[in-house]
């Protein structure tokens, strides 16, 4: 049976900044998108490498940094849960 891999990041293009979910389901050998789970824009373009991902109970939780509102607002922590299939 094949194991399912996940991996977020940001995504950052000028001053925008999306957090992005890949899924793999052939152990990391290929990745799909799963979903885009945020899109901010920032005063600098760039917010930090502050995430994590858990999975549990047949759900991925994806815990994320990203500016409250429009640019030069301070950062918020935002969780996202997504069924893990």
């Amino acid at each position: 049976r094949p194991r399912r891999f996940w991996v977020s990041f940001y995504a950052t293009t000028g001053p925008r900044t999306t957090v992005r979910l890949y899924r793999s389901r052939d152990h990391g050998r290929h990745f799909a998108l799963a979903s885009v789970l945020a899109t901010r824009r920032s005063a600098f373009g760039f917010v930090g490498d502050y995430s994590g991902l858990e999975v549990a109970s047949g759900r991925v939780y994806a815990a994320y940094a990203l500016p409250r509102g429009g640019r030069g607002t301070p950062n918020a922590i935002y969780v996202t849960s997504l069924p893990a299939n």
